[in-house]
């Protein structure tokens, strides 16, 4: 839905934000659907860009919940990032 009718989930975007974190944050959940949810936020920035750069949601609690996930898939700490 993302790629095929952006226009549809435009007025969304902050819910879908909020439940794709939500999703990375679970460490309870499968790692393929925390991953399917980053898939996720990737394609609202690349089909939504303006709409994301304005989100404050997305600056406070995506970038972090993002890069806590990277982390956990490439096995280093989120210090040995920084």
């Amino acid at each position: 839905m993302i790629e095929a009718h952006p226009k549809f989930i435009k007025s969304i975007i902050p819910q879908l934000l909020s439940i794709f974190t939500e999703i990375m944050e679970a460490n309870t959940l499968l790692l393929n659907l925390r991953t399917t949810a980053m898939y996720g936020i990737l394609m609202i920035c690349v089909n939504h860009p303006s709409v994301v750069r304005k989100s404050e949601y997305f600056k406070n609690n995506m970038v972090p919940a993002y890069m806590k996930m990277l982390s956990e898939i490439n096995g280093m700490s989120l210090e040995e990032w920084s």
